[in-house]
């Protein structure tokens, strides 16, 4: 299964729950535990598909930097994951 599939059946998954939970009240105070695995499932999901950096400049040393796209914290190339967020990133210097 790939990312993207992974996504989808995540955010499916998050669906279903929400209909479940309007349809069957729960008390004040108590979230439904299958919703809260299946949005934390969703997110983790987002952030291991890589995207690319926002923002990709060379500063006064020479050295390749990027700010993250999703928190737009500045990182350093060759970072393959955002030390903040946990965003998986792509630079368009690998692509090459």
């Amino acid at each position: 299964m790939n990312i993207k599939r992974a996504i989808h059946t995540a955010r499916h998954n998050v669906c279903v729950q929400v209909r479940l939970e309007k349809a069957v009240p729960t008390p004040k105070g108590v979230g439904n535990p299958k919703l809260k695995f299946w949005k934390i499932v969703l997110e983790a999901l987002k952030r291991d598909d890589p995207k690319e950096m926002a923002d990709e400049y060379v500063n006064g040393y020479g050295n390749l930097k990027g700010e993250c796209p999703s928190c737009h914290c500045t990182m350093m190339h060759p970072a393959k994951y955002c030390k903040f967020c946990g965003q998986r990133l792509k630079w368009r210097e690998d692509d090459e």
